[in-house]
């Protein structure tokens, strides 16, 4: 991602040749991209509408498509190894001004959104395990931040790190 001016772009650089084409140019922030397993395409935030909604961009066709129409706020993604989904956090404020971010997942093609979590706790910088089981993420709880594993249907969450000390963006490494 790369911001110049009042324009946010999200380009692809080619090292091999040091070349670059500009796929999303838009007078809007546009960030976070995230490529599909099969690397066709990339999911990305932008708040084009007025509101960060999740967008998906495939190469072939070379267009992006909105994926969520939301009052609340997409912030962290992660797509599910299968390729057909993308996991995401929507960020809002309870009635009390407490901030919270629950985890959705959308169906690529079918547009279908489940919520996996819906328990008032603040769930952010997730990732999906290579299997496609787990979600890792980084939550935070009673004002301390750890990185935290649970089933990726919401359940079985337990807390993976100790030490009192920021811990964010947790990363999976494929073994073979």
């Amino acid at each position: 991602t790369q911001a110049q001016g009042e324009f946010r772009y999200i380009s692809i650089y080619r090292i091999i040749d040091g070349s670059h084409e500009v796929l999303i140019q838009h007078p809007a922030y546009n960030g976070r991209p995230m490529w599909s397993p099969d690397s066709r395409a990339f999911s990305f935030l932008s708040d084009r509408s007025g509101n960060t909604e999740l967008y998906l961009y495939q190469l072939e066709e070379g267009e992006s498509k909105r994926l969520t129409n939301s009052e609340k706020r997409e912030k962290y993604t992660s797509w599910h190894p299968d390729g057909k989904r993308i996991f995401y956090t929507y960020h809002y404020s309870d009635e009390e001004g407490k901030e919270h971010n629950d985890i959705f997942s959308i169906d690529v093609e079918r547009g279908e959104i489940k919520q996996i979590t819906d328990d008032l706790k603040f769930y952010q910088e997730i990732a999906i395990s290579p299997k496609g089981d787990k979600i890792a993420f980084h939550g935070k709880r009673e004002g301390k931040d750890h990185i935290y594993i649970m089933d990726i249907d919401g359940k079985n969450e337990r807390q993976l790190t100790k030490v009192e000390a920021y811990h964010g963006e947790p990363e999976w490494i494929p073994l073979k």
